[in-house]
């Protein structure tokens, strides 16, 4: 389940916080306007108030890139969830392709740490984050 609410910038650490100073990571969401609220001034802060702890948000896609098999095209790509998986918290389970030797490509979302199948979020998934809650993209 989503709630409606506001994006955070993250970058390698849950405890990163807005900053209009430095390296600029952040300055794409300051310069939209975006306040943060209480309590959003970090990634796991923003999904926590926009994710429930009860369901991990899928993310999905139509592109045939991603899946062209016999199930289907596209699919759901990734997922992003609050709670801890192997020991990260928030979590994004990652896109994995695998192509066949006839071209066909399975596309599923990742399971294991150890090949980064499952991670700690990154400034793109915060983005395709903001993307499916504001702008009604990743749908399935």
């Amino acid at each position: 389940m989503v709630v409606a609410g506001k994006i955070c910038y993250y970058h390698l650490s849950s405890h990163c916080s807005f900053s209009s100073k430095g390296a600029g990571k952040a300055d794409w969401i300051l310069k939209k306007g975006y306040k943060q609220q209480p309590g959003e001034r970090t990634l796991e802060g923003f999904i926590k108030n926009n994710v429930s702890a009860d369901a991990e948000v899928g993310l999905y896609t139509k592109s045939a890139a991603f899946n062209n098999n016999l199930k289907g095209i596209g699919g759901q790509f990734k997922r992003i969830g609050v709670d801890e998986y192997a020991g990260i918290s928030p979590h994004v389970h990652q896109p994995i392709r695998n192509v066949a030797a006839n071209g066909n490509i399975y596309g599923n979302t990742g399971r294991l740490t150890s090949n980064d199948g499952v991670t700690s979020p990154i400034q793109l998934d915060v983005k395709q984050l903001y993307d499916y809650l504001f702008n009604n993209k990743y749908r399935p």
